[in-house]
């Protein structure tokens, strides 16, 4: 919205300084482009900041310490008791983390402040239970955050670092 008011503007703003035979010469043409690509750029990385604030980042990763004797189904992620992701393992996935492999399971934009990222892992060979549950509160400052969920003895455990 704001750009196209911005947009506007500067289409009017140029109707308006044009001379009323219709006809720019060269030098006014040059500089008028040269203006509008200027605020088209200014107009385009404000709206990517906006967009994408690269220090609102939070990376989470999980890995399933080796030995860890649980054959996984799904992961639930909750932030704030708000589901945001659902992760179906396959064969492969699952050979690959019973192999001390890492995988990305979520990247999100948070605002800075206090939150809460809940986790349930579903699978087989978890005793006398259905799933693992784990939660994490951390508080997001400036600055990327990295979160890592591991399967340690049959317990969740979370480590955060910026």
């Amino acid at each position: 919205m704001i750009n196209n008011v911005k947009l506007l503007t500067i289409v009017a703003l140029f109707w308006l300084a044009a001379p009323a035979q219709g006809e720019l010469d060269h030098r006014q043409t040059s500089y008028a482009q040269l203006e509008s690509m200027a605020v088209f750029y200014d107009i385009y990385h404000v709206e990517r900041s906006i967009l994408y604030p690269e220090n609102d980042f939070v990376f989470l990763t999980f890995s399933q310490k080796f030995g860890a004797n649980i054959y996984l189904d799904r992961m639930e992620l909750h932030l704030d008791g708000q589901p945001v992701e659902l992760h179906r393992y396959n064969s492969d996935e699952i050979l690959l983390l019973m192999n001390s492999a890492v995988q990305e399971v979520y990247a999100t934009l948070v605002t800075p402040g206090n939150h809460t990222l809940e986790a349930k892992l579903f699978g087989v060979g978890l005793v006398n239970k259905q799933y693992i549950k784990g939660s994490a509160s951390f508080k997001k400052g400036p600055g990327t955050l990295f979160l890592r969920v591991d399967i340690e003895g049959g317990e969740l455990e979370f480590q955060q670092w910026n």
